[in-house]
């Protein structure tokens, strides 16, 4: 099965204070567990990026370049 990661469940998944936060991580974990397929697009990820950075910082950005897209197709 493929799912398809927006911005909103990234920021999600990296914002600890995320209102959504902890319910996106353990989907997150979950997904990953059982093997699905994480779909994005580079408009997501470049929106993904500037809000980060602006919103958190740029450890929220490593993060994400780091241990989320390598999880991503």
């Amino acid at each position: 099965m493929r799912t398809f990661v927006d911005t909103s469940a990234l920021l999600a998944v990296l914002v600890a204070n995320d209102t959504h936060h902890g319910e996106a991580e353990r989907i997150w974990r979950r997904e990953l567990e059982q093997g699905q397929e994480l779909l994005t697009s580079n408009y997501v990820l470049v929106e993904t990026t500037a809000l980060l950075q602006r919103r958190v910082g740029m450890a929220a950005v490593r993060t994400l370049v780091h241990d989320v897209v390598p999880a991503l197709t």
